[in-house]
């Protein structure tokens, strides 16, 4: 006899004094967030298209083009597109993927179109990192574990790279342009 997910809830202990005071902060601060960008995936005639999630396509463009730090509609067209590729969105449109990728650059507000860039590919190399983990855990041959595994921490390290660089970035006084280092003086 199957239990009822409802009924199991109920048994459960009402939150303590402080776990209740916790809930009631992770409230207040989640509301207080601004919301995330967010696109909808329609399906097209030969392929999933990403689409504005709400009926004001202009303040949704606004809102893109913010969550970017660009001013050019091409570059967030296409870097968008680039995203959804990386993170193999297709036919079968998994909405939830691209728009997990959109918070992260959102939650970051680059500045400009570098950082925009830096954080996607944070976004899909993080996403690649954890799904290879996850195969790595599912395999059934110690080659596989072994190879998923390796793909895995080479991609962790290059996310911790580039976590530095964006830092890097982010601190620069030159933030809004690429900064080249001086060639160092040899003799």
């Amino acid at each position: 006899m199957k239990k009822n997910p409802r009924t199991a809830i109920a048994q459960l202990p009402t939150p303590s004094d402080r776990e209740q005071e916790a809930i009631t902060e992770a409230k207040v601060r989640t509301v207080a967030r601004r919301p995330r960008l967010a696109v909808r995936m329609v399906q097209g005639e030969e392929c999933a298209q990403m689409s504005p999630n709400h009926a004001d396509a202009v303040g949704w463009t606004m809102r893109a083009l913010d969550t970017l730090g660009t001013s050019s509609s091409d570059f967030v067209c296409k870097e968008i597109d680039r995203l959804g590729s990386a993170l193999n969105v297709g036919i079968k449109a998994d909405q939830g993927t691209i728009n997990a990728a959109l918070a992260v650059l959102d939650g970051q507000r680059p500045q400009n179109e570098i950082e925009a860039q830096l954080l996607i590919q944070m976004a899909a190399t993080h996403a690649y990192a954890m799904d290879l983990l996850g195969r790595s855990k599912r395999s059934e041959f110690l080659d596989h574990l072994e190879a998923f595994a390796k793909l895995a921490n080479r991609l962790l390290r290059t996310y911790a790279m580039q976590c530095d660089t964006l830092t890097s970035l982010c601190r620069s006084r030159h933030r809004g342009r690429v900064v080249h280092p001086r060639p160092r003086q040899t003799g």
